[in-house]
């Protein structure tokens, strides 16, 4: 219909925006634009204060969701692409219903990574140990 959009169209972008202002007390955080998105929402860099300036020193990479569904590599491309994501990556669930800020390292895509063979499927689930 003209004139209208979907109801929640904008939830996950407003979901970026909030992690944005989060991940930038640390350092720098730019969002990756839409068209320029390939699965990552936000760089990063931790800084550290030198007088009037900020020296960054570490790089990461956020994906951001809005709700804490397992982020899905559902082919075997995808699946090597998370495994061999040369930075740190972090997986962020902005719930605002419940106001949450939920934060996950994704270090456990290591374990997957040293298999012999490599998964042709892999989902990373928020608040499991085993990934």
């Amino acid at each position: 219909m003209p004139g209208s959009v979907p109801a929640n169209l904008y939830a996950g972008s407003r979901s970026e925006y909030l992690a944005l202002y989060v991940f930038s007390m640390f350092g720098t955080a730019t969002q990756v634009p839409h068209e320029a998105d390939y699965g990552l929402d936000l760089v990063c860099t931790l800084t550290e204060r030198e007088g009037q300036r900020a020296r960054p020193y570490a790089y990461y990479s956020v994906q951001v969701k809005s709700t804490s569904d397992p982020w899905i590599f559902d082919n075997p491309s995808a699946v090597e692409w998370v495994l061999n994501y040369p930075g740190s990556l972090l997986f962020c669930v902005v719930d605002k219903k419940t106001t949450r800020f939920l934060v996950y390292h994704l270090g456990v895509r290591f374990l997957a990574a040293v298999v012999q063979d490599v998964p042709e499927r892999l989902a990373l689930v928020p608040g499991r140990p085993d990934g």
